[in-house]
């Protein structure tokens, strides 16, 4: 008899502190999801697809108390996160035009799926402020590098095409040279011949 006590005394205290436990997780979600909301609500207009990181993000909170957590963390806003998502965006336009544009065209643009920006909205939540630097860092070393390729190759092209010039004016030079010899040759044998 005292045993069962026990166990339902255990028992009891079990689910009380689930209980508690689930109040906090609960509380915890809900202070997530209502920073999203104030913070969507004032970083509306921005351009990226605001509505549906919003929407994600709401989405993540409630299955996630871990998410809601980082959700929560001083610093990290929805704005912010919008932000680093369109700066992600540009790095990759200009990746891309880099490395097929060698015209020099300051006018870039890239398409990004749902998926791909729901987890870069993932990615900013996870990071610390430190780790996201560094990864701006070495993307920012990354794109200097196809810049600087994409130079390299731009101006071997211009090297190749001012060789070609000079190759056909030198063979146009020769061809004028040619055609001058011949009026001199055609000139002094009419000379000769008038003599």
């Amino acid at each position: 008899m005292e045993n069962t006590n026990v166990i339902q005394s255990v028992s009891a205290e079990k689910v009380t502190e689930n209980k508690r436990s689930q109040g906090v997780s609960n509380n915890i979600i809900q202070q997530a999801m209502e920073k999203l909301k104030k913070e969507a609500m004032a970083a509306s207009g921005q351009n990226v697809p605001a509505i549906a990181i919003y929407s994600y993000l709401l989405h993540k909170c409630r299955n996630s108390e871990d998410f809601a957590k980082l959700v929560m963390v001083k610093g990290k806003t929805i704005s912010k996160c919008f932000t680093y998502i369109t700066n992600k965006a540009y790095e990759l336009a200009r990746i891309q035009n880099i490395s097929v544009n060698t015209n020099n065209n300051t006018n870039i643009g890239c398409g990004m799926s749902s998926d791909e920006i729901f987890c870069l909205a993932d990615e900013y939540f996870t990071l610390t402020d430190e780790e996201i630097e560094k990864r701006k860092e070495a993307e920012r070393i990354k794109i200097e590098e196809a810049r600087k390729a994409a130079d390299a190759i731009r101006k071997e092209e211009q090297r190749k095409k001012a060789e070609e010039a000079k190759k056909n004016k030198a063979k146009k030079g020769a061809k004028s040279d040619d055609k001058d010899n011949q009026a001199e040759k055609n000139a002094y044998s009419q000379m000769t011949l008038a003599i």
